[in-house]
């Protein structure tokens, strides 16, 4: 209905002050809007629904007053039961060929790193834009996958090489960032949605006049994270943190303190909010 007003007005042009050119008072488009006249506007037995142009001229037709306006009623889909509910991800298998060439980037992707020094187990999935800096501290269990512009980075310090260790099956979503000086380990059957930031050191700021720039220093403390992990979007761990294993972290956390096993955590700095009960096989509400 407002659509077509507003179309009318652009096709004919910029009436005089105060009125729309299909001759449509500005109040009475308020009214529109709000499903009821707009404060001052004379009664009338009918309101504009919608407008056309003839000759240059333009008419309006009127809804007749026997017809109320009534407000717009929600689809059937979506009066449905918004109960959450638990499903499988479902996604459209590729065709063979797409297989086939994806399956060829990752083993080229995965022998480039092996090149590099690097421990790469059988069936890794690297994906497009994936880097790594300083490969040779790199260890890659079996089916571990980093999504699009994964970056890896294994810093070479005077204390010696950095470790980034990776247990089997462990998924990165796109635009993960690890950086390791120490030591990064991290469990088997985890997963990290888009956006994960691991990082197991700073930069050394213990004098603001001789910053980071000039003495290139750097603090290092290790961080493990256990088995069975779920990291949300975008959460960032920071060094010296150890995640228990099975612990759930919500998206947007910052991990700068050790969390325990079994617990869901949120929040910046992330806290526990909820405990797995295997009795129950629930969550149980309050912190660990």
């Amino acid at each position: 209905m407002v659509g077509a007003g507003l179309e009318c007005a652009r096709r004919a042009g910029a009436g005089k002050r105060g009125t729309l050119p299909c001759g449509i008072r500005g109040s009475d488009w308020r009214g529109l809007y709000d499903n009821a006249p707009s404060p001052g506007s004379p009664p009338s037995d009918s309101f504009p629904t919608t407008c056309k142009e003839s000759r240059g001229l333009t008419d309006t037709l009127a809804m007749p007053a026997s017809e109320p306006a009534t407000d717009l009623q929600p689809s059937s889909d979506a009066t449905r039961d918004a109960t959450p509910f638990t499903a499988t991800a479902a996604w459209p298998r590729p065709s063979l060929l797409d297989r086939a060439s994806r399956r060829l980037a990752f083993n080229l992707r995965a022998q480039r790193l092996r090149w590099q020094g690097a421990t790469v187990g059988r069936g890794a999935s690297l994906g497009p834009g994936f880097t790594a800096l300083g490969a040779s501290g790199l260890r890659l269990g079996d089916r571990v996958g980093f999504g699009p512009r994964a970056r890896v980075e294994i810093h070479r310090t005077d204390r010696g090489h950095g470790a980034l260790e990776i247990g089997d099956r462990t998924t990165f979503l796109n635009d993960a960032h690890i950086g390791a000086a120490g030591l990064v380990r991290i469990g088997a059957d985890c997963l990290f949605a888009a956006g994960c930031t691991i990082l197991d050191h700073d930069h050394d700021f213990s004098d603001p006049f001789d910053g980071p720039r000039r003495n290139r220093g750097l603090v290092v403390a290790p961080i493990e994270i256990g088995d069975h992990v779920f990291l949300g979007e975008r959460v960032s761990v920071l060094k010296g943190v150890r995640i228990g294993r099975g612990t759930v972290v919500g998206a947007h956390a910052v991990v700068n303190r050790d969390l325990p096993p079994m617990t869901m955590c949120v929040g910046a700095p992330a806290r526990p909010i909820a405990t797995w009960c295997p009795e129950r096989r629930a969550w149980r509400r309050g912190g660990a």
